[in-house]
């Protein structure tokens, strides 16, 4: 089969639909194309799109490419995404979706996309947690962050902490577009240290600090699967996540990680952390044999 892929510019940077893209090519041939949410597809990046010229066209997350599309396409699967679906507290849709079959990553999404009469199939990826170093160092707790937005800030996880001796705090810098830091961070009493680490192509930054902890804070309140989370968790972290899908939809607080509701003055007890990062890894593998 000939494949159209078509993304998100930014998951070309952060690698998040690799998976995806690694199962379409198990079935034909895979031509990507990559594009600015917002723009106008029809006019720039998918100026020379030809609908014809493929047996599958798949959409992911980056619904601005139905402007490319006729609508009489046999084949188009539309991959949308929790978090990028709602605009103003309102969930988006338009009547050409649903001419598309659609995916979902998300028990939540589903629901959504169910009142509006579409085709479609739920599915909850895990990843192998074969392919990670699992975290066996709980003797001190050492924290990492990605700061992705400023509604999921540093200073917030310090909040949760507070109270927690933690030896090492990581920040990795590298935010979503439009969410730079305002301002510095310091890091209170409790965190014995604080470390700041930047973006860079071969990951080595992210990979080191996410290897050097046992507690993960996950960077952003909404996702559309989180596999930054989903890979910490694989790894045995201790995972600190928003009550908001998908998290919620993969960890029971408590057992395989701890959920917080933000806005709310919230200390959590990090006292089971190692239990809680062992059952986290435990259910990726039950997820993952499901997946």
């Amino acid at each position: 089969m000939r494949i159209a892929f078509i993304g998100h510019v930014y998951h070309q940077k952060t690698g998040s639909n690799r998976f995806w893209i690694d199962l379409l090519e198990r079935h034909g041939t895979v031509e990507q194309w990559f594009g600015e949410p917002g723009s106008d597809a029809a006019r720039g990046w998918g100026a020379e799109f030809d609908e014809s010229r493929y047996d599958v066209i798949v959409v992911w997350q980056l619904h601005e490419a139905f402007d490319l599309l006729s609508g009489r396409h046999p084949n188009v699967i539309f991959v949308p995404m929790y978090d990028a679906m709602f605009w103003a507290g309102d969930f988006y849709w338009k009547p050409a979706f649903n001419a598309a079959k659609i995916v979902c990553f998300s028990w939540a999404l589903r629901q959504e996309v169910m009142r509006r009469g579409a085709v479609h199939a739920g599915f909850q990826y895990y990843p192998d947690p074969a392919q990670y170093a699992l975290v066996e160092d709980f003797g001190t707790l050492r924290g990492f962050m990605w700061y992705r937005t400023r509604e999921i800030s540093p200073n917030l996880a310090f909040r949760l902490c507070r109270g927690t001796k933690f030896e090492r705090f990581v920040v990795h810098d590298a935010p979503d577009p439009g969410h730079g830091a305002e301002g510095t961070w310091t890091a209170p009493p409790n965190i014995g240290r604080l470390d700041i680490t930047h973006w860079s192509v071969d990951g080595k930054e992210y990979a080191a600090g996410l290897c050097g902890a046992n507690v993960f804070f996950a960077p952003r309140r909404y996702e559309g699967i989180g596999m930054s989370v989903l890979e910490a968790m694989a790894s045995g972290h201790c995972v600190v996540a928003p009550d908001a899908p998908t998290m919620n939809e993969y960890i029971s607080n408590g057992t395989n990680g701890l959920l917080y509701v933000p806005g709310r003055r919230t200390r959590l007890d990090f006292s089971e952390a190692r239990m809680i990062g062992a059952r986290a890894r435990e259910s990726i593998q039950r997820g993952h044999e499901r997946w």
